[in-house]
C-alpha cells in the first residue's frame, strides 16, 4: 500500500504547475549538481535567488564546486524555447523543477563552494589518474567515481553498441561489488559480527558519500545495508521482499523518484536479476557449469528487464548484449577488485602497486577488446528505435504471464517468493 501511495503521489507532481521565471542576464546563482561531465563539456543545475533552477552547458575547463555562488551571463532560454523537438526532456526536465537553459554562458565565479562530498571526489579522481594510464584511468573513473569526461568518443559508442554501457557510470552493480570485496577482507578476522556489519556499511556508505552520492549508489546502498540487517536477525525474507522495502523506503523519501529513468532502469534490473536467481536456485546443473549459467542468467534477467525501458526511452536495443555481458561481469568485477586493491598497496609498497596497475591495463585492453568485438557483430544492435508506452506495458505484462506459468512448472507456493 505505501508503495502504491508512493507511485500516486510520485505521478501526481508532475501536475505542479511551472514557476514563471525570468531570464534576464546577468543572474547570481548557486550550483546545486553536477549531472554529467564529459570530454568538451559539463552539465549542471545552478538555482536563482527567486527559487528558478538553471540547466547549464559549460566548457570543461571551469572547475566549480557544489555550492559555488557565480554570476551567468548570455543567452538563457525557457525549457520548452530551448527543445522544442523534445516535448518529453521538456517535461521531464520541468518535473524535476529545471525551468531554465543557458548554453555556454559566461560564468564569474563570485565564490567558489566548499563542499566535502565534491573535494573527495576529485581528490578520488587525482589517485586515479596518478596510477592507471589513459583510456584506463577515464573508465576507471567513470565506473567508480561517476565522470565519463576523460572516456574518448569510439570507446562510449563501442560499449553502447554492444549493450554495455551500464558499466560506465555509477549504479547497484559497482556498489554490489565493492561490498564483496568488504565483506571477503573482513570474514576471516577475529571480530564479532555486528563489528563487521558496522565497519562494512561505514566504509560502504562512506564511498557512497565521496562519489557524490548519486541516486543509484544510494538505492544500492539501502539495498544492501537492508540485506546485511536482515541476515544478521536471521529473518527468512526473500530478495523481493527487501526490494519493496527498499522501494516503499526510497519513495516514502522523495515519491517523484518513481518518474526517474534511472530509478526505473534500476528497480527494473534488479528485479530481472532477483527472478532469475529465484528459478536459478531450482535447476540442477552441474557445479562445473553453475558459473557460467549463473552469469547468464543474470546477464538475462537484467537485459531482459531493461531491454522496453530502454527502447522507450534512448530508442536502443543491443541483442548481442545478452552474451557480452556474459563475459564482461565477471571480467568488470575482477578489474575493480584489482584497482582498488592497486590503489591501496601503491601507498605500502609502490612496486607492487605499479605492477598490480598493469595487471588492470592488461584487464582493461581485454574489456575494450570484448566491447569492440560485440559492436562489430551485423545486427546486434538496433538505434533509434519508436518503442511506445502501450507496447512496454504489453512487454511487461507478458513478463508477469511468463512468471506466473514458470511457478506452476517449477511448483513454487506464491508464499515461497517472499521467504
Amino acid at each position: 500500500m505505501v508503495l502504491l501511495l508512493g507511485i500516486v503521489l510520485g505521478h501526481s507532481r508532475a501536475d505542479i504547475p511551472a514557476l514563471v521565471c525570468d531570464t534576464a542576464t546577468p543572474m547570481p546563482a548557486t550550483l546545486t549538481e553536477i549531472r554529467g561531465m564529459y570530454a568538451t563539456h559539463t552539465l549542471s543545475v545552478f538555482k536563482k535567488d527567486d527559487g528558478c533552477s538553471l540547466l547549464v552547458y559549460a566548457p570543461r575547463g571551469l572547475e566549480l564546486i557544489d555550492g559555488a555562488r557565480v554570476l551567468i551571463d548570455g543567452k538563457v532560454e525557457r525549457v520548452a524555447d530551448a527543445f522544442t523537438g523534445l516535448p518529453g526532456y521538456v517535461k521531464f526536465l520541468q518535473e524535476d523543477g529545471v525551468m531554465l537553459v543557458a548554453r555556454n554562458p559566461q560564468i564569474t565565479v563570485e565564490k567558489q563552494g566548499v563542499s566535502k562530498i565534491s573535494q573527495a571526489r576529485r581528490i578520488s579522481m587525482g589517485a586515479f589518474t596518478k596510477l592507471f594510464g589513459e583510456p584506463d584511468a577515464g573508465i576507471l573513473i567513470a565506473m567508480m567515481v561517476g565522470d565519463r569526461g576523460m572516456i574518448p568518443r569510439e570507446i562510449t559508442d563501442s560499449f553502447q553498441k554492444s549493450g554495455i554501457t551500464h558499466i560506465l557510470s555509477i549504479s547497484g552493480f559497482h556498489v554490489s561489488l565493492l561490498a564483496g570485496v568488504l565483506v571477503l577482507m573482513l570474514w576471516k578476522l577475529p571480530l564479532p559480527a555486528w563489528v563487521q556489519y558496522a565497519v562494512v556499511g561505514s566504509m560502504l556508505w562512506t564511498y557512497i558519500v565521496a562519489i557524490g552520492a548519486p541516486p543509484a549508489a544510494i538505492r544500492a546502498g539501502m539495498f544492501w545495508t537492508l540485506v546485511v540487517v536482515a541476515y544478521r536477525m536471521r529473518a527468512l525474507v526473500g530478495l523481493p521482499t527487501i526490494i519493496l522495502l527498499t522501494l516503499c523506503a526510497i519513495l516514502s523519501f522523495n515519491p517523484a523518484l518513481v518518474r526517474s529513468i534511472g530509478f526505473q532502469l534500476s528497480i527494473a534490473a534488479v528485479g530481472g536479476l532477483g527472478v532469475g536467481i529465484f528459478f536459478f536456485r531450482r535447476l540442477h546443473i552441474s557445479s562445473p557449469l553453475r558459473p557460467l549459467a549463473l552469469s547468464l542468467v543474470v546477464s538475462l534477467g537484467a537485459t531482459g528487464a531493461t531491454l522496453p525501458l530502454t527502447a522507450h526511452y534512448f530508442g536502443n536495443v543491443s541483442l548481442i548484449g545478452i552474451l557480452v555481458n556474459i563475459i564482461v561481469i565477471p571480467l568488470v568485477a575482477l578489474l575493480m577488485y584489482v584497482a582498488l586493491g592497486a590503489l591501496v598497496v601503491v601507498l605500502i609498497w609502490k612496486p607492487l602497486g605499479m605492477a598490480l596497475s598493469f595487471l588492470v591495463h592488461v584487464l582493461m585492453q581485454l574489456l575494450l577488446t570484448v566491447a569492440s568485438a560485440g559492436a562489430s557483430i551485423p545486427y546486434g544492435s538496433f538505434q533509434n528505435l519508436i518503442f511506445p508506452l502501450w507496447a512496454v506495458g504489453a512487454y511487461y505484462i507478458c513478463c508477469g504471464a511468463l512468471f506466473i506459468i514458470a511457478l506452476r512448472v517449477f511448483r513454487i507456493r506464491f508464499r515461497e517468493i517472499w521467504v
